[in-house]
């Protein structure tokens, strides 16, 4: 399940989601949440349901490196792209790039050098989805796999082929999942 929202701690919100889990056997990707300038990122646990106790929590990468989006909130499980992201855009060619393969090739690279033209957008609501769609690949191959043997799973992706570590406040830190070679 993604769950790309995210709303000032509720025990029942995080209850709910960790019952999927323990009950049903469905593994959560959820967003970190994002602050809003004035406000400083701040830890997942304030927030639902990124402050559920099973769920995978994921946090924002800065496009173009490996560190953390200064907005994502952190207490994460893992970092994934969260900046400038390309998203389905309100423009035909974007939707349908067929209709300008160019143009959209170019859309695309204004995306990472971060010109924000129509269809790139930021947030952990993106970086969780990402996540869910390498948690389903795994199930396609792997249907009664556990949460557990699925956290495996993503965190030797990560190890294995990005080996990098996202400090996060308080000292700790968190791997980065490599949206790439993940299979």
């Amino acid at each position: 399940m993604n769950a790309s929202w995210s709303y000032l701690y509720q025990p029942s919100i995080n209850q709910a989601v960790d019952d999927l889990q323990n009950s049903y056997n469905i593994t959560s990707a959820v967003a970190a949440g994002n602050a809003t300038p004035p406000a400083q990122p701040d830890n997942t646990f304030w927030w639902s349901p990124a402050g559920c106790s099973y769920c995978i929590v994921l946090g924002g990468l800065n496009q173009g490196s490996d560190t953390r989006w200064a907005y994502s909130n952190y207490r994460v499980t893992f970092y994934a792209p969260a900046q400038w992201v390309e998203a389905a855009s309100t423009t035909n060619q974007a939707i349908v790039p067929a209709l300008g393969h160019d143009w959209f090739r170019s859309e695309l690279g204004d995306c990472y050098n971060g010109a924000a033209p129509d269809g790139c957008t930021s947030g952990t609501s993106f970086a969780a989805p990402l996540a869910a769609g390498l948690i389903a690949r795994y199930l396609q191959s792997n249907p009664s796999a556990t949460q557990w043997q699925i956290r495996a799973y993503l965190s030797a992706q990560s190890t294995a082929h990005v080996n990098v570590s996202v400090p996060e406040p308080g000292g700790s830190s968190a791997p980065i999942l490599n949206m790439v070679d993940c299979q």
